[in-house]
């Protein structure tokens, strides 16, 4: 089932976009770029979020379970 994800701010320097938008998803693919949810879609509103293709913490503490002194 295809996911709309409305309303969100879209960022992605690579595209040199920062605008609010909408995004269609598809088999875990963006498939559209704003256009309207379809009738079948699951909607997400994302106002007041931010849209990125992906972040990474780069400030994660990989331990072992149980040393949580460290």
């Amino acid at each position: 089932m295809p996911l709309s994800i409305i309303n969100g701010r879209v960022i992605d320097p690579s595209q040199q976009l920062d605008r609010i938008g909408n995004l269609r998803i598809h088999e875990g693919k963006i498939v559209a770029l704003n256009v309207p949810p379809g009738d079948d879609d699951v909607i997400f509103d994302a106002a007041d979020k931010i849209v990125v293709p992906g972040l990474v913490d780069m400030h994660v503490h990989l331990r072992e379970p149980g040393r949580e002194e460290d």
